[in-house]
């Protein structure tokens, strides 16, 4: 069943996703192709300026954007099939919330970690367009020529572990990261549909306050600032620990979190549901 709830949520979002892509896919060519077009002509008119710099600055805004927007398109979907009118829907199927929830936090860690990845391969596709080198054939060969070893022993004097742990690590980390962000939103908005009016403001609060409950709980965890992961694996020396042992940390605290609004969403949506 928790198979069949994926298939569904993924054919609910892929066109919206397939709509962004493919944007961001257009600017990326029409950028590329505008700049290229300006530096090679060494008196370009008035039109091509203005072009060239219209669609410059309509890449760099989505590119900025396209995280922002995978977030709110996946935090809407979220709040429409489980508090809007196609709630009913989502709360009568035979199947328990903890895998409707499980559904679509998977989802939304596919879309956000395709948005990464399509956002790292735009980069390359205008960079392989401006310096006329093919960056994905560079990059491999790159990839294939490093020498590990030295690699490795940097990262372990560096971090104090191995690369492979190191990666892992990072790994999890990220994933981790982006399961927080959407349990921590949906908490907020599962908390504003407690009410019959103004749930939209009463979800702010519920973020406000969440965020600083979490902010303090974070700050005794780790006395340290606690902002970023790349912040708080910087500021691991200072703590007197290794890289690893503070992504652990950090991982395990996000958890915890994680846990806890997921257990709020649950809560909610099975005994203070409130569809009005």
């Amino acid at each position: 069943m928790l198979g069949k709830l994926i298939k569904h949520e993924f054919k609910d979002t892929y066109k919206l996703f397939c709509v962004y892509y493919a944007v961001l896919a257009v600017l990326t060519v029409l950028g590329a192709i505008t700049v290229r077009s300006t530096e090679s002509i060494k008196s370009p008119g008035f039109l091509l300026s203005i072009i060239m710099i219209l669609s410059m600055a309509a890449y760099v805004i989505m590119m900025w954007v396209l995280g922002l927007i995978t977030v709110m398109a996946l935090c809407t979907q979220f709040n429409k099939t489980m508090y809007g009118d196609r709630g009913y829907l989502t709360h009568t199927l035979p199947v328990t919330k903890g895998s409707i929830l499980a559904s679509k936090y998977i989802v939304s860690i596919v879309w956000t970690v395709a948005s990464i990845a399509v956002m790292f391969l735009s980069l390359l596709i205008f960079g392989s367009f401006l310096s006329g080198e093919n960056l994905f054939t560079k990059a491999l060969f790159e990839i294939s020529g490093a020498e590990w070893n030295n690699i490795d022993e940097f990262v372990e004097r560096t971090f104090g572990c191995n690369l492979v742990v190191f990666a892992i690590l990072l790994f999890f980390t990220l994933i981790v990261a982006v399961l927080h962000l959407f349990s921590f939103i949906w908490a907020s908005i599962s908390i504003g549909q407690l009410v019959n009016e103004r749930r939209k403001l009463l979800s702010i609060f519920a973020g406000i306050g969440l965020w600083f409950v979490e902010f303090f709980l974070k700050r005794l965890v780790s006395p340290s600032s606690y902002t970023t992961v790349v912040n708080n694996i910087v500021t691991s020396a200072s703590l007197n620990l290794r890289a690893d042992q503070s992504m652990l940390i950090f991982i395990a605290t996000e958890l915890v979190f994680f846990a806890i609004e997921t257990l709020v969403i649950w809560f909610i949506s099975s005994k203070r549901l409130n569809l009005a």
